[in-house]
């Protein structure tokens, strides 16, 4: 059986506006053939379909009974006239009004073996145009499957009508749809349980019910959606997606109790604008109707009227006590750390392996130095931080596989560490599947479905009190009832991947997204300095926190920038060698690296001077006199003099040598080297000569992988030139 869309898109211009019209439709674009889907959409609203069933004279609902009995809801007109008791001729005046109206439609299906009836033949097929000689010879053509022609309703139509034309009956004739009860006194889980499971289905998706983990009945499936349609908030959530018209009528009909069609139309004149008003409404199942004493009678249900606010354990977060061990970082540790691993690579003679990481041997060195200091649950956090030093181009390597400080770093370190930090996160939310570890659910493969989670995760995370501590599984509990699917829909989901897929969503739920949330909270978030973390004793993550810098990200409302106070004293210096940084800043923390070594990361951190990080820094360009003059500025004490002595001592043993790489060429005789320095393409090269036969040339960097290595590009030259090379 087609759909409902596909009978209107045959339809000519002017009968689709017939058909609106008559429905009485609400229709905002202009209709014509290809182009009848808004209208299908108001013909499937329960509103017009009782005003349709209001109007139709009772011959013609009749004739709906009886092709509403038949399996596939169509028939031809002489059986419905046989079983109307009217001729064919009279059959065929009601369907054609029907017709008209846009309630049955002329289709053709297929004639079963055991039906006498003229079959609907095909036309004959011509022969064929061009190119006959080429293509004339073909398979013959298959044997026609005979088809007659039916009257039939669109199944979309079908169902709904089947039910309200079976109420307006009962209605007319004073009878009892279901006991002796009215429909309208009927509890709000009866009203569901009536409806089509195509309605329940659309019901569920604008409701957010997912059911129960994918394992409801159909019972336990309705009656979770009738406690969300009676819970407040989510009310006010729908009708928020509605306009402020039926928002106001819906508040009318709770206060007035049981009205009629009737009545409402004495205040909105025309059945259109009560339409724009009421259809939304019946559609979302806030309001009802049914066909009561020959009347069309409309109410709020008792349940929905009176609803209450979802109590605050169901949805809300869960509070927990501050745990005793929790995430070491703070706001800022991961600027902190970068400038870490950019110091040691920069005072390191670091060559990268061939898939350009750095090697373990130098990580194991590098580890112990940052605020996460756990080699074998922090390496990936590591890499983080090269990968972020590279991004922001603080550090490149050259063609030799060599550090360098790249174009950024000076600009860089002006900058506030939190500054920073806001940079590091636009960073990541740009490209968030950079963390690559993270095990990704199937709905959100594709960088859009990854970035509407990511959004999704920092919206409820902006709910949170900054630096209160919250149960991680009440978090995947909201998670789980509020976005199941993140930034889509259930309705998106379905379309995708069908029902089957919902299920096994919702199913796993725990096991994957729930999984993902896990890793992406206990990771880049918490290194990002958007949340603090703790861990049970299996070590799953069981408890976070936001924290300042984390509500200023999300953009919790109220949140307000972190601001980093500088202490022209940040430092204090004891007579052990020891410097204590109370309040950590950019420019500070990068000399200190250059010429100390950590001992402990805290609140107060220390730093330790000693021989080797003196000749360290005196090796990145720090003499013995500036360390001294910046302590002194820095330090809110007098600086010890075993400390001063210490450093002078130690710095003269700082012993300068250079050391180049070269190449040694030797001639035969004096007078062809005398000849080489002399020559204007070989002097540059010539640096130093040792002997009358000997000298140094120094060669020019390799600028590119692809480019010929300096010695085979200075041989040829030579070569052309007429020196000739052994």
């Amino acid at each position: 059986m087609r759909t409902l869309v596909s009978f209107l898109n045959e339809k000519k211009p002017q009968e689709l506006r017939g058909i609106a019209e008559y429905w009485e439709a609400n229709i905002t674009n202009p209709l014509y053939s290809g182009n009848a889907f808004e209208l299908a959409l108001e013909m499937s609203k329960e509103f017009f379909q009782r005003r349709l069933i209001e109007k139709i004279p009772a011959p013609q609902l009749d004739l709906l009974r009886a092709l509403l009995k038949k399996p596939n809801y169509y028939s031809v007109s002489s059986e419905l006239s046989a079983e109307l008791n009217i001729t064919v001729d009279q059959t065929n005046n009601l369907i054609e009004q029907l017709e008209k109206a846009g309630i049955v439609f002329s289709d053709t299906v297929k004639v079963e073996p055991h039906e006498k009836t003229d079959p609907v033949t095909p036309p004959p097929q011509g022969p064929r145009s061009g190119w006959n000689n080429l293509y004339g010879r073909r398979p013959p053509e298959p044997t026609p499957i005979p088809r007659k022609l039916v009257w039939a309703i669109p199944r979309e139509l079908a169902k709904p009508l089947q039910r309200l034309i079976h109420e307006k009956f009962a209605s007319d004739r004073n009878l009892s749809v279901i006991g002796n009860i009215k429909i309208s006194h009927l509890p709000l889980l009866n009203l569901l349980q009536r409806l089509e499971p195509e309605i329940i289905e659309n019901l569920a998706s604008e409701w957010g019910i997912i059911g129960l983990k994918g394992d409801a009945s159909s019972r336990e499936f309705v009656e979770e959606l009738a406690r969300a349609i009676c819970d407040s908030n989510l009310q006010k959530r729908v009708l928020n997606k509605l306009d402020s018209e039926s928002d106001s009528l819906f508040k009318k009909l709770k206060e007035k109790g049981r009205t009629t069609i009737e009545d409402l139309l004495t205040e909105y004149v025309s059945i259109r604008r009560l339409g724009r008003a009421l259809a939304l409404l019946i559609e979302n199942r806030l309001v009802w109707e049914a066909f009561e004493d020959s009347k069309s009678v409309v109410w709020v249900p008792l349940e929905i009227a009176k609803a209450a606010q979802t109590p605050l354990h169901s949805f809300a977060l869960q509070s927990v006590s501050t745990p005793s061990i929790a995430t070491p970082y703070p706001a800022n540790a991961l600027s902190w750390d970068i400038l870490t691993m950019v110091s040691y690579l920069l005072q390191n003679e670091v060559e990268h392996t061939q898939e350009l990481d750095i090697p373990k041997r130098h990580m194991k060195k590098i580890i112990p130095q940052l605020w996460g200091n756990n080699y074998e649950k922090d390496f990936q956090r590591s890499e983080f931080i090269v990968k972020l030093a590279k991004w922001i181009k603080l550090i490149y390597w050259d063609t030799q596989g060599k550090p360098k400080a790249g174009e950024e770093l000076e600009k860089w370190l002006k900058l506030d560490l939190f500054e920073q930090m806001r940079i590091l996160f636009a960073l990541w939310k740009e490209n968030p599947t950079s963390t690559g570890f993270l095990n990704i659910p199937f709905q959100l493969y594709g960088t859009e479905n990854y970035n509407k989670g990511i959004e999704s995760i920092l919206e409820w995370l902006s709910e949170c009190e900054p630096n209160s501590w919250y149960s991680f599984d009440s978090f995947l509990a909201k998670g789980l009832h509020e976005k199941p699917f993140f930034g889509n829909s259930r309705r998106e989901i379905l379309n995708k991947y069908g029902p089957k897929k919902i299920s096994e969503v919702i199913k796993n739920w725990h096991k994957e997204e729930g999984a993902f949330i896990e890793q992406l909270m206990g990771t880049p978030l918490v290194w990002l300095g958007i949340i603090r973390t703790a861990e049970d004793e299996s070590g799953n993550l069981s408890a976070f926190c936001l924290t300042d810098l984390g509500a200023e990200l999300t953009a919790r409302p109220g949140a307000e920038k972190i601001i980093n106070q500088p202490s022209e004293k940040p430092l204090i210096v004891l007579a052990n060698h020891e410097l204590m940084l109370l309040s950590p800043e950019t420019e500070g923390l990068w000399k200190i690296l250059h010429f100390c070594d950590v001992k402990k990361l805290d609140k107060v951190s220390h730093f330790i001077l000693n021989r080797k990080s003196i000749l360290r820094g005196m090796d990145s360009g720090y003499s013995a006199g500036k360390i001294l003059e910046w302590l002194e500025s820095k330090s809110a004490q007098p600086l010890p003099q075993n400390c001063s002595v210490s450093i002078r001592d130690w710095s003269n043993e700082f012993k300068t040598v250079q050391v180049n790489e070269v190449i040694l060429l030797e001639t035969e005789d004096s007078l062809t080297l005398d000849q080489l320095v002399a020559h204007k393409k070989f002097s540059g090269y010539i640096t130093r000569r040792l002997s009358p036969t000997v000298a140094i040339v120094q060669l020019p960097d390799q600028t590119s992988p692809i480019q010929n290595a300096p010695l085979k590009d200075f041989k040829t030259k030579l070569k052309v030139n007429g020196f000739y090379s052994q």
